[in-house]
C-alpha cells in the first residue's frame, strides 16, 4: 500500500499551520485550511499536478492547478496566509437571486489583494 502524500504550509505573517493537504493514491484529497475541511476525488490528471505540487511543498503549483484547492496562498504576494490573517467574505444568494443560499466566499490577504476562496 502507497502511504499518502502530506504537506504542511505556515502563515508568512506568525508561522502558524496554516493549511495541511493529503493525497491518498485512490486520489481522495483532504485540505484542511481556513475554509473548513474538504474531501474530494480528483481525477488522474489533476491528482498527478496535486500529488506533485504536494510533494515539493510548493503552495504556488497546487494553486496553478486549482485555485480552490489553495484557498490559503495568495498569488499576487507569492505567499501563505492563516485564517487570522485572510478577511473572508461570504455571499449568501444563489444565480436567481434567492438568499439564504451560500454560494462563494472572496478573502482578502493581509496585503489587499482579493480572490476566490470558495465556490
Amino acid at each position: 500500500m502507497v502511504p499518502p502524500l502530506h504537506a504542511e504550509f505556515h502563515c508568512a505573517v506568525c508561522g502558524a499551520l496554516a493549511a495541511t493537504l493529503t493525497l491518498d493514491a485512490e486520489g481522495m484529497y483532504e485540505h484542511v485550511h481556513f475554509m473548513g475541511q474538504i474531501t474530494e476525488r480528483t481525477n488522474s490528471q489533476d491528482r498527478d499536478a496535486l500529488a506533485d505540487g504536494i510533494t515539493r511543498g510548493d503552495a504556488a503549483a497546487i494553486f496553478a492547478a486549482n485555485p480552490l484547492w489553495a484557498p490559503f496562498y495568495c498569488p499576487e504576494c507569492k505567499a501563505v496566509y492563516c485564517g487570522e490573517h485572510w478577511r473572508v467574505e461570504m455571499t449568501f444568494e444563489n444565480d436567481e437571486g434567492l438568499p439564504g443560499w451560500h454560494d462563494c466566499a472572496h478573502g482578502t490577504c493581509p496585503h489587499g489583494h482579493r480572490r476566490l476562496v470558495d465556490d
